[in-house]
């Protein structure tokens, strides 16, 4: 009997679920890097990669990249030059990764990078049970320190240690977690009353600009916030009514986020003030073009009264 591709076994789900989740397409491609494990010879060490995430929607979709580590220290290790970002419909972006590594214990760790596309905001109602899907895709990557390499480090790594499972806030792409049990696939994050965002789709750069989360029926949650992050990857942590003012243009990551889940986003477009020299003469172009269009229908009606008078 064959076996169900997981990915249709993700799409059926999708579709069964999607009276009760906003729209979770089949939005993102990953081409991965050739090699997927290493062998640090010696501390300390460096090593750097790259691999490529696809927008295969038609429509500007955000992007994170989870990096998922057993261990603090080896987390530590691990940096993305880019975890939150937007990609155009159709397009695709390099990710690097790199591994520095100054000590460690001995030992076998599966690191994985999880590409996701973040849902979009989708308005909502009293009556609606939501659920918003955060699809992702998934490659794992070994790294290995023999016993000789640990031994002249840290040695072996103690048998009870504290994984410290929880992440900071701004840390919010990087987990510890049993990578064992780490998966691809789609990610629910239900909400007990729909959420409201309150914010422009194109604002102007350093126009103060009023944002807000809000719960249909009150009792918004207290850990409810923005995560706001620039074309350049600058992040803000924003309360979940506050103005804001984008300081760069370009396209903007606005995040919905309840403690350390991501709930959706928005994409907001940032484009360049205006001066005001420009609007005048703007304004000065068009009554200009006004005035010449009544010249000219006053002209060709003066010839017609002239030509029945003759």
């Amino acid at each position: 009997m064959a076996k169900k591709a997981p990915g249709v076994i993700i799409a059926l789900a999708v579709f069964l679920l999607c009276p009760i989740l906003a729209a979770a397409d089949i939005s993102i491609g990953l081409a991965t890097p050739s090699k997927d494990n290493i062998t640090i010879s010696k501390f300390p060490f460096h090593y750097n990669d790259v691999f490529r995430v696809y927008n295969n929607a038609n429509e500007d979709r955000i992007y994170t990249i989870d990096v998922v580590a057993p261990y603090t220290d080896v987390l530590d290790w691990v940096n993305v030059n880019s975890s939150i970002f937007v990609l155009g419909p159709g397009s695709s972006t390099q990710i690097r990764f790199t591994i520095d590594a100054d000590d460690g214990y001995t030992g076998n760790y599966t690191i994985m990078f999880r590409p996701a596309a973040i849902p979009e905001y989708t308005p909502q109602n009293a009556s609606q049970i939501m659920a918003y899907a955060k699809l992702s895709s998934l490659f794992s990557f070994r790294i290995e320190v023999p016993d000789a390499v640990g031994e002249g480090s840290l040695g072996r790594r103690p048998f009870l240690e504290d994984k410290t499972p929880k992440q900071k806030q701004e840390n919010i792409t990087k987990i510890i977690s049993d990578t064992t049990k780490d998966s691809a696939g789609v990610e629910f994050a239900p909400l007990s009353r729909p959420v409201v965002l309150t914010i422009p789709d194109t604002v102007q750069v350093n126009e103060l600009t009023k944002i807000a989360l809000s719960s249909i029926g009150g009792n918004t949650p207290v850990d409810l916030k923005f995560l706001i992050i620039s074309p350049s990857g600058e992040r803000f942590t924003q309360p979940a009514v506050t103005q804001f003012s984008f300081n760069d243009v370009g396209k903007w990551s606005v995040l919905a986020t309840i403690g350390d889940k991501i709930i959706f986003g928005k994409v907001v477009e940032v484009k360049p003030k205006q001066e005001v020299g420009s609007r005048n003469l703007i304004i000065a172009a068009e009554v200009v073009a006004i005035a010449v269009l009544l010249a000219a229908i006053l002209l060709v009606r003066r010839r017609k009264h002239h030509h029945d008078a003759s």
